[in-house]
């Protein structure tokens, strides 16, 4: 076969880039361990031909895929550019070969029938065998012919094209490019090859006219072929757009086996036609392998959201299916056991009846012993062709990991007089915890209290209860939108942009905001009460910030990390969060150069190496499906200096992260003896004598006056002593200094311990 052709590439290569990151201060890292070729040369860019079940009464077909490319075979072969959400409609190219002679001798002798694996299509036509193979590069169409015919003459083989491009020359002999109405070139055709079984190969000429073309190999070349026969042309993509051709990303961490990070990205056929592919990737970014794709032409298939299941080792993915023949819009979802490496495309279908469902979200469950359900929630629309409703619901159901089935459905927010949207779900670590759910909600009338978009926090619990709601900044002529959250129902960061009604009008369509605000919120009698005061993370002159995605550091409990992203610049941003959900620090992950923008992601947090992933799509010159990590940066551990007086011994508990919640401990000082804690941003070396009640000859080695004290700690009593020492997020690095003051035994006389040095960064 031809491997020497070589063909312009669409946008739509997938790669999967992923790194360990060297400890860093605060700067996110890539490492290139997958990329695009890589993924080439491992197979991993093509999707395997397959089929599925049958959805809204139409079936699945028999797909695969390249990374520019899918093509299907239950009908003919059809092959089908990606050309991204910008181009208005789906193109494509279906073949049917209706004639193979040699001379009068007709090789084409029955109906095709079709066989396949994993990358090779093949339709038996009697005399000669019709191959599809998928490559990185295009799909390569070929013709073998078994035996020498019984007829002498030329070879033609002929088929019929149904498309609505349109053909002409190409810019090679003998090559055809198939155009749109514009005259941009969509699909080519490549020079047709014959090679025969000593390899030698033979040049034909290619013919097109009235929607059929003709392959020619002259009797004069046909008489010197050593059999079997191959004719080997070549399809492939050349369409280039700036369109989305990657929409949105998820991204999980499963902390348990292999391939540990789960990838879920839409890849955009056109306007009207999304597919959905899931990946699984190791730690360092290698050993791609797709596990899960939707790429049916029959629905379009967007907003995946994944979840974890730890207990039940499983990953689950759900997404939206939209059929274009109904107009109707379904929730779906497929799970996959954490052992399984390989293909598969059994589903659970979420029955909502008649009415539509979109904008789905799992929840995780990371606790040991847990019943093997996942709580889905999503968002509910009316019955008939879909649309987005100024009446929608809130709804969920548990999915029955253990029966492959889901339970009954139940309201989260619903009322006849306002607008529930987007919904957001949580984590829990234990079996008693419920999940938080925050969802966005307008008012239709004045039975609402509602008047802009507002934010709605409640639970779900494992029963599929849900309960106490609480609402924040209602009726302060700014609308709260597009909520996303991390935490458990216990305790629970929420973040959501924020908009002047003024500027974006009264009920917006999208969450496009001028601002992010972050709130933290305890679970208490019933209610989400508030842990500290809102913080604005970020703020723009217009409409330009949009949420990508947050998660929770598992390790520190304190710290959580924000990404976002800017329609402006179309740039991607990180924030990291401290414990009062303010902002400790920032950056940039991406900077987009002219042309290229990126697309919603997601942030998984990764305990076995305590960092944070960050997944987003890059639409550039390669559209990729990117992870980078991002490390809190490394303090050098505490330091002890000065002559001390004192056996006590002072030690720092807790990370010196800056946004954490650590603490101080003072032991081995007498049991019932008053101790305290001085705290300094400078030292000093000063020897007491003659100043009772301390002890002569101790030193005083961090101030205990002026600008360079902190002062002193709350009085305890010994053996040993704690202290919490929050860390607020505005903090510098800096070194803060601390010595340890007590009594003695009998609470005469002050001794004073060395001086510990602690180094604190963000």
């Amino acid at each position: 076969m031809n491997t020497n052709l070589s063909l312009h590439r669409s946008l739509l290569t997938v790669s999967v880039l992923a790194g360990l990151a060297a400890a860093q201060q605060s700067i996110p890292t890539t490492t290139a361990a997958a990329t695009t070729a890589a993924l080439a040369a491992a197979g991993q860019d093509r999707t395997p031909i397959h089929t599925a079940a049958a959805d809204f009464d139409v079936g699945y077909g028999i797909w695969g895929a390249g990374p520019n490319y899918k093509v299907s075979f239950h009908d003919g072969a059809t092959f089908v550019p990606y050309l991204g959400s910008a181009y208005p409609r789906t193109q494509s190219l279906r073949w049917t070969t209706t004639s193979a002679r040699v001379g009068a001798l007709e090789l084409r002798t029955k109906a095709p029938a079709l066989r396949y694996d994993a990358f090779r299509a093949e339709y038996d036509l009697g005399g000669l065998v019709e191959a599809w193979d998928l490559r990185h590069d295009g799909v390569e169409q070929t013709f073998v012919i078994a035996r020498r015919p019984a007829s002498g003459g030329d070879l033609v083989i002929e088929g019929s094209l149904a498309t609505a491009l349109h053909a002409r020359a190409g810019g090679a002999a003998n090559t055809l490019q198939f155009v749109d109405d514009a005259g941009t070139p969509i699909i080519g055709f490549g020079a047709p090859t014959a090679i025969d079984a000593a390899g030698r190969k033979f040049a034909m000429t290619t013919h097109h006219e009235n929607g059929t073309i003709a392959l020619r190999l002259d009797q004069a070349a046909l008489e010197q072929v050593v059999w079997p026969l191959t004719v080997d042309p070549l399809i492939g993509s050349l369409y280039s757009t700036s369109g989305a051709e990657l929409g949105a990303v998820d991204m999980q961490r499963d902390s348990v086996g292999d391939h540990n990070v789960w990838l879920a990205s839409e890849r955009w056929v056109s306007a009207t036609d999304a597919d959905l592919f899931v990946r699984r990737i190791e730690d360092d970014g290698t050993g791609a392998v797709q596990i899960y794709t939707d790429i049916s032409a029959n629905w379009s298939t967007t907003g995946p959201s994944l979840g974890l299941h730890s207990a039940a080792a499983r990953m689950v993915v759900a997404f939206a299916r939209h059929d274009a023949g109904t107009g109707n819009r379904r929730v779906r979802v497929h799970e996959h056991a954490r052992a399984d490496l390989t293909l598969q495309v059994a589903l659970i279908f979420i029955d909502t009846g008649n009415n539509n469902a979109w904008r789905p979200d799992l929840g995780n469950d990371l606790a040991i012993g847990a019943p093997q359900s996942l709580p889905l929630v999503f968002q509910r629309e009316g019955i008939g062709a879909f649309g987005a409703s100024s009446t929608s619901d809130i709804y969920g159901c548990l999915v029955d990991l253990a029966a492959n089935t889901h339970g009954p459905l139940f309201a989260i927010g619903e009322n006849a007089h306002e607008d529930h949207e987007r919904p957001a779900i949580g984590m829990v670590t234990t079996t008693t915890q419920a999940w938080p759910v925050a969802w966005q909600v307008i008012g239709n009338d004045a039975a609402s209290m509602h008047v802009e978009w507002d934010i709605l926090l409640g639970r779900i619990d494992r029963n599929g209860v849900a309960a106490g709601q609480t609402t924040f900044n209602i009726g302060n002529t700014l609308h709260e939108m597009g909520p996303q959250i991390c935490g458990t129902g216990v305790d629970v960061w929420v973040a959501y942009t924020s908009a002047n009604v003024t500027q974006v009008g009264a009920r917006p369509t999208t969450t496009t905001g001028v601002g992010i605000f972050t709130r933290r919120y305890a679970w208490s009698s019933g209610s989400f009460v508030l842990s500290s005061p809102a913080n604005l993370i970020e703020a723009s002159p217009d409409p330009r910030i949009l949420l990508a995605g947050i998660d929770r550091d598992r390790t520190t409990q304190s710290h959580a990390m924000l990404q976002y992203r800017s329609t402006a610049t179309h740039n991607v941003y990180w924030t990291l969060l401290g414990y009062r959900g303010a902002q400790v620090s920032s950056g940039t992950v991406w900077n987009a150069a002219a042309g290229e923008y990126a697309v919603s992601g997601a942030v998984a947090y990764d305990s076995s190496q305590d960092r944070f992933l960050l997944g987003y799509g890059k639409n550039q010159a390669i559209a990729i499906s990117q992870i980078d990590t991002w490390e809190h940066p490394t303090a050098f551990p505490p330091t002890f200096g000065g002559i001390g007086c004192s056996a006590g011994q002072l030690s720092w508990v807790g990370t010196q992260l800056i946004g954490d919640n650590a603490g101080l401990r003072l032991q081995n000082i007498p049991a019932g003896s008053l101790c305290t804690v001085l705290a300094g941003i400078g030292t000093t070396n000063t020897v007491f004598f003659g100043a009772p009640p301390i002890q002569n000859g101790c030193w005083l080695l961090v101030p205990n006056t002026g600008a360079l004290s902190l002062g002193f700690l709350p009085i305890a009593l010994g053996p040993t002593a704690q202290w919490a020492f929050p860390l607020p997020e505005s903090l510098p690095g800096m070194v803060v200094y601390f010595q340890g003051v007590h009594f003695d035994a009998s609470n005469t006389e002050v001794l004073l311990t060395q001086r510990m040095s602690v180094p604190l960064v963000k």
